[in-house]
């Protein structure tokens, strides 16, 4: 999923999985600067899947994904 808000930033989010669990996984692109490191998204070890992105008019974006633990959760954080 990519989202690319007014100030020419870039967000990718995928999932990932690591051969235990599948993880959140994102990117983020700064004119100028080009491409920061990957990193991990979610902190937890449930699996998270299944993850959406929209990006907010001046910078930054909303992040929901699915994370099972003992039951399915809709979360959501915000980047910037």
């Amino acid at each position: 999923m990519v989202a690319c808000p007014d100030s020419g930033e870039g967000w990718v989010i995928f999932s990932q999985f690591d051969g235990t669990a599948e993880s959140i996984w994102f990117a983020r692109y700064v004119p100028g600067a080009g491409w920061k490191m990957t990193l991990e998204f979610d902190e937890t070890r449930d699996p998270c899947s299944e993850p959406l992105v929209a990006a907010q008019g001046l910078g930054g974006c909303v992040v929901w994904f699915r994370q099972t633990d003992e039951m399915v959760q809709l979360m959501a954080r915000i980047l910037d």
